[in-house]
This record gives C-alpha cells, structure tokens and sequence, in this order.
C-alpha cells in the first residue's frame, strides 16, 4: 500500500506539474504501454484501489488522451476488470454478496458518474485535471498516513 501511494504521488505530481514542452515530444512505445497497462493491473489487482487513480493519469500523460478521453476510457477499462473479477468472486463463493447493499451502490454511484459528466461539461480540462491531482495527492497521503501509524 505504500508503494502505491508513493506512484499515486507522482501521479498527482506530473497532473499538476504543466509538462506541456516535453509531452509534445514524449512519445509512447506499445512497450512501454503494455508495461504500464500489466504494472496497472497487478496493482489493482493487489490492492483493490488504484484503476481509476492510475489509469487516468498514465492515459493522460503517456496515452496522449485529454481529460475526458481518458475517464471515459477509465471507466470502460475498469468495468473490463471488475465484471469478470466479480463473476468469479460469486462463483467461487469466497465471500458473501449482499445484494442489496450492492445496488445501494451501484444506484447512488450510477447517479453521481451522471452528475459529474454533467459538470465535466461545464468545466475547463485544465481544472478538473488540477482538481484530480490534488484528491489522487490527498488520498496517498491517507493511505500513507494509515500505514505508517
């Protein structure tokens, strides 16, 4: 856990940081994108956190994608691995399902995904890329300050 909130810094660092000279430049291998894309992966998979905290800025920073690209693009490569990780939760039994706080959830997230896409409209790229590295920042500093304590 304290490896990934150290990658979500710097994550958040390279959000809020403008590197507009050296991104123009920085082009990504397919290498280097499965690299991240496996790296990703085993980390979200380890830790259950991190698919939208990590995905969004490596989209945006080495994917070349712009804010609302690379949610949406988020939102669609964490539904790909949570679908099938779910299935084989329930399928294997490992843990209990109750239904119904799930849709609890699943409702009231539903709603707020739709509330936000609607303010994203409305809202500069630039600010809600700030704003999304200051909560990845405030989150790794959670995460760090229940680990170390």
């Amino acid at each position: 856990m304290i490896l990934l909130a150290f990658l979500m810094l710097l994550a958040s660092k390279r959000m809020l940081v403008d590197y507009s000279q050296d991104s123009e430049s920085q082009s990504t291998s397919l290498r280097s994108l499965i690299a991240k894309g496996v790296l990703l992966g085993i980390l979200t998979g380890c830790t259950g956190i991190g698919g939208g905290f990590l995905i969004v800025p490596v989209l945006l920073l080495h994917g070349g994608l712009n804010m609302q690209q690379a949610i949406r693009s988020s939102m669609i490569l964490i539904a790909c691995n949570a679908i099938p990780a779910f299935g084989f939760d329930i399928l294997n039994m490992h843990s209990i399902f109750q239904l119904d706080l799930f849709l609890q959830l699943l409702l009231f997230s539903l709603g707020g995904s739709f509330v936000g896409m609607r303010i994203a409209r409305f809202t500069q790229q630039d600010i809600i890329k700030k704003l999304f590295g200051i909560l990845i920042a405030l989150i790794a500093f959670m995460i760090l300050l229940t680990e170390l304590t």
